[in-house]
């Protein structure tokens, strides 16, 4: 046999092995037809002759479905295979033990002569995505949507089952509102509402509205620990303040029968009388001087609240009995200060002539 490796023969036309050939010799043929793969052989002596270097790689398959295991572990697979009464045979043997494939590397007597090709794809429960503590499982849009919801599954109550469940949005992109907390208790009365003492009770809009006052009660009591409202300039009213002097509250008809003051009137508050006239009697008790008969436009009524008493002041001064002097008259005579002697220390003298002062004597010196 020599040492050096020739192509001696090249054969064309049709597949197959030369028809002659001396050890070492390699032959190429080139079978007849495209999808023809070119064939290589080597002759290997009188005992072996011809040889396909590359022959076409044909593949048999056996499978056996071998019975018992755990999911996801090999242990048990050898055992299972010699137990198995007829068994395939071939180039690879396959077999399914478990839900997993495995290929045959050795004798198949034992667990490490397998190697899995790739377990089948475990998903996780939906309790298992909602504990979301395996690590082994996979997740696919089904077992995804289970641990979702568009509203509770309780309908308007809550129930145990959404628990860690996530929220999908509505078609306007909130939250759906059976998924917001609702108040719990009982709502505020005005009572509780006054004195603020109650942690579980929610305010409403009747119960607040009681505690609300546009203008002072008639009896001031009834409108304790209320909250004002502003008047149309943005202010507290005149009614609720406290007052400190005077006010300004109106104008009374003493003339006619008495009618209280709305809202009543508070210490300090003051009235303008609105007609001249006799009082009428039904004033009498409301008036500090009952002994008061007649009263002027323009005079004025102040509120003691002590007394809870009118007080009369006369704000009209009547001067028709007073007549002004006519035509001219000349003052004659001197105006000198009482008890003050004429030209003496003390005192001021004023002379006849129209008020022209001729001397005046001051701490005894003339000037």
């Amino acid at each position: 046999m020599s040492s050096t490796i020739q192509i001696k023969r090249r054969t064309t036309g049709s597949s197959g092995a030369p028809a002659a050939g001396l050890e070492g010799e390699l032959a190429l043929n080139f079978a007849a037809g495209a999808a023809k793969t070119p064939e290589l052989w080597a002759h290997g002596g009188t005992a072996l002759g011809w040889l396909r270097v590359n022959p076409d790689v044909t593949v048999s398959v056996g499978t056996a479905n071998l019975t018992g295991g755990t999911p996801g572990s090999p242990t048990g697979i050898g055992a299972a295979w010699t137990g198995l009464g007829t068994k395939p045979t071939g180039s690879i043997i396959i077999a399914k033990f478990a839900g997993t494939a495995y290929v045959l590397t050795g004798a198949g007597s034992a667990d490490g002569d397998w190697t899995a090709l790739g377990a089948a794809t475990s998903f996780a429960t939906n309790a298992e995505v909602l504990a979301g503590t395996d690590t082994s499982k996979a997740l696919n849009p089904g077992n995804l949507r289970s641990a979702t919801a568009n509203l509770p599954s309780g309908g308007a109550g809550p129930v145990a089952g959404d628990a860690d469940k996530l929220v999908r949005l509505t078609a306007q992109g909130r939250v759906a509102d059976a998924f917001i907390p609702k108040l719990t208790g009982s709502a505020a009365d005005a009572l509780i509402v006054k004195t603020g003492t109650a942690t579980n009770a929610f305010l409403t809009p009747a119960a607040l509205a009681s505690r609300l006052v546009a203008a002072p009660d008639a009896t001031p009591a009834n409108d304790a620990s209320k909250i004002a409202l502003l008047d149309a300039t943005g202010k507290i009213p005149a009614g609720f303040l406290p007052v400190g002097g005077l006010t300004f509250s109106g104008t009374v008809d003493l003339t006619a029968a008495y009618a209280a003051p709305t809202p009543a009137p508070k210490n300090g508050q003051f009235y303008s009388v609105s007609k001249t006239g006799t009082i009428d009697a039904s004033w009498k008790a409301n008036l500090a001087n009952a002994a008061l008969t007649t009263v002027t436009q323009g005079d004025y009524l102040v509120w003691d609240a002590a007394a809870s008493k009118f007080h009369h002041i006369a704000n009209a001064v009547d001067m028709t009995a007073y007549v002004p002097l006519a035509g001219t008259a000349n003052m004659t005579g001197s105006v000198a200060w009482a008890g003050a002697a004429a030209n003496k220390a003390g005192s001021t003298i004023i002379d006849g002539k129209g008020g022209t002062i001729d001397n005046i004597a001051i701490d005894g010196g003339a000037y």
